[in-house]
């Protein structure tokens, strides 16, 4: 596929024309001024304008070649990584440029001592150059080339790092996007999961005709759905409101599982109840605990919830005990899936989950900041 190549405007010709200009206008009113000061200590100096003129005059040659070449640059950039283009118009340079050049200067000198400007007296000074002179326009001429493209290639490079810089930032908000959509697709399958399970347990009432239990459960369930749609606004909640919920649905676990069903929460302190987490995290993991625990047999458990708070880090354990001699209880593991997917998004390698099964007890580990990351608090 061909380079794009840009379409020059008259607005674009005449500012490249005007920077050139100046830049060259510059440069001579710089050694103007030198000339000058070199001069003011004679007894008639020559006026600034005498010596700036002149200058200028002589400059004609290489300004005309800056924009040449800046205006080839500006409107076929490719140009800039293609070596060969680059040597043929160099030797353009030296074999049409200079002669060019060279022949410039001589009619310049010929006018300036009141010759006859013609092209045969100024071709026999130009062939009278002596060879500094001559080293001179060639050095002159190559520094133009060299600064000219030398500008042209750290503008193309800053041009290419700005829109790489912009391509990366459109990459970076994309996956933001669509770890936000990842991450509401889990949360839209966590709360039917815990909508289902709650309704389980008080259609399980409906069905050993416990209507004065059943209708506590429904109450309960109100007050649990009230928590669910408030936290459906929010990302982050405290773990004091984890566990206020967690209780609740427990409470509400508790009419149909009985005395058989006890919660302890250790290390549960002031400070550590002001820990923030992601809404609904912890009542997937207890849940699970349920599941696997009390709905395998008939006797009675205990769930213990351990918060540890170690400076910004924060420990949640989830244990209940793991009776070996129980039948198992086959599940999708949708809520530890669900809670590792929803630490991976939201804080990537500064959240763990992890499990232990092998002994008395069924543990369910998490380790994550004590804070809300602050790029996704300020969302």
């Amino acid at each position: 596929m061909a380079p794009h190549l840009a379409t020059p405007t008259v607005r674009d010709s005449l500012l490249l024309v005007a920077r050139h200009v100046l830049a060259w206008t510059i440069l001579c009113a710089i050694g103007a001024a030198g000339s000058y000061a070199d001069q003011a200590s004679l007894a008639g100096p020559q006026a600034y304008a005498a010596i700036l003129l002149p200058c200028l005059a002589l400059r004609v040659p290489l300004i005309l070649l800056s924009i040449t070449i800046s205006a080839a640059l500006q409107w076929r950039p490719h140009w800039l990584g293609e070596a060969r283009v680059l040597l043929t118009g160099y030797a353009v340079v030296v074999v049409l440029f200079l002669p060019a050049a060279l022949l410039f200067q001589a009619a310049l000198d010929l006018r300036a001592a009141d010759g006859d400007v013609t092209l045969a007296a100024s071709w026999g000074r130009m062939l009278a150059t002596p060879r500094f002179d001559l080293f001179l326009q060639w050095a002159l001429a190559s520094g133009t080339c060299v600064t000219v493209v030398a500008f042209h290639a750290w503008r193309q490079s800053q041009q290419r790092e700005r829109a790489l810089q912009r391509s990366q930032l459109e990459v970076l908000q994309l996956q933001l996007s669509l770890e936000h959509q990842r991450l509401e697709s889990l949360r839209g399958q966590l709360e039917p999961h815990f909508l289902f399970n709650a309704l389980n347990a008080v259609s399980a009432l409906i069905r050993d005709a416990a209507s004065t239990q059943a209708l506590a459960g429904i109450q309960k369930l109100s007050e649990l759905l009230r928590y669910a749609l408030a936290a459906g606004s929010r990302d982050w909640v405290s773990l004091h409101e984890e566990l206020q919920f967690v209780e609740r649905y427990l409470a509400l676990q508790r009419l149909r599982y009985g005395d058989r069903l006890s919660l302890r929460v250790e290390g549960a302190d002031d400070a550590t109840r002001m820990c923030e987490l992601p809404v609904l995290l912890l009542q997937p993991l207890v849940e699970n605990a349920l599941r696997h625990d009390l709905d395998r047999h008939d006797g009675p458990s205990e769930i213990t919830l351990r918060c540890t708070r170690d400076g910004d880090q924060l420990t949640l354990e989830i244990s209940n005990p793991a009776g070996h001699d129980a039948a198992p209880n086959p599940g999708t593991g949708l809520g530890l899936r669900n809670t590792e997917g929803r630490l991976r998004l939201l804080y990537g390698d500064a959240a763990s989950l992890q499990v232990e099964a092998g002994g008395t007890h069924f543990v369910v580990r998490l380790q994550l900041p004590a804070r809300a990351p602050e790029s996704l608090a300020l969302a």
